[in-house]
């Protein structure tokens, strides 16, 4: 057996003559893989859902509670805003611990015409207390693809996502 192998037409291509390890754009060469960038967000991605059973729609905050199982230690209050020329409507769900505000969720209101209930999907994601990045924590945010300080999306997203929701009930005592 011979030990002149042909490692490609390039010295670039030659990943025996770098000490360091191959970067993915030589072995896309090496294998003539196509050069795939990240796509923005369809239909198809990141977008976690909830449905919420809300009994005035036209509150501006709201606190919700899941509408089955025990009450969660997070206090979870969602927000109705609107654009300065009231042309565009957007629910913000604000996740507070201790009455502080941890992390939001940018929501749009994806409810079938007719449909008593609401379901929301998630379109944005930010980690805002920064009391709590504990050795400068990063994660990847799935919404806009980039590196952030903070505890990502996952962090609240299984606890919130993919049940149902409603309003908190009034307490009087």
């Amino acid at each position: 057996m011979s030990d002149d192998w042909d490692t490609g037409d390039s010295d670039a291509d030659d990943i025996t003559l770098k000490p360091r390890a191959v970067s993915p754009a030589t072995l896309r060469r090496i294998y003539k893989t196509p050069d795939v960038t990240p796509s923005q967000q369809d239909d198809n991605g990141y977008r976690p859902a909830f449905i919420c059973a809300i009994e005035s729609p036209d509150a501006s905050t709201v606190e919700i509670v899941p509408a089955t199982g025990p009450a969660p230690s997070a206090n979870y209050v969602l927000t109705k805003e609107t654009s300065s020329d009231d042309s565009l409507a957007f629910w913000e769900l604000t996740v507070l611990v201790n009455s502080q505000a941890q992390c939001t969720w940018g929501l749009t209101d994806e409810t079938p015409k007719g449909e008593e209930t609401r379901v929301f999907q998630a379109y944005s994601y930010t980690w805002v207390d920064d009391t709590r990045i504990f050795g400068r924590q990063l994660y990847v945010d799935p919404f806009t693809e980039t590196k952030e300080y903070g505890w990502g999306p996952e962090f609240y997203g299984r606890r919130l996502f993919g049940r149902e929701w409603k309003q908190k009930p009034q307490l009087t005592f």
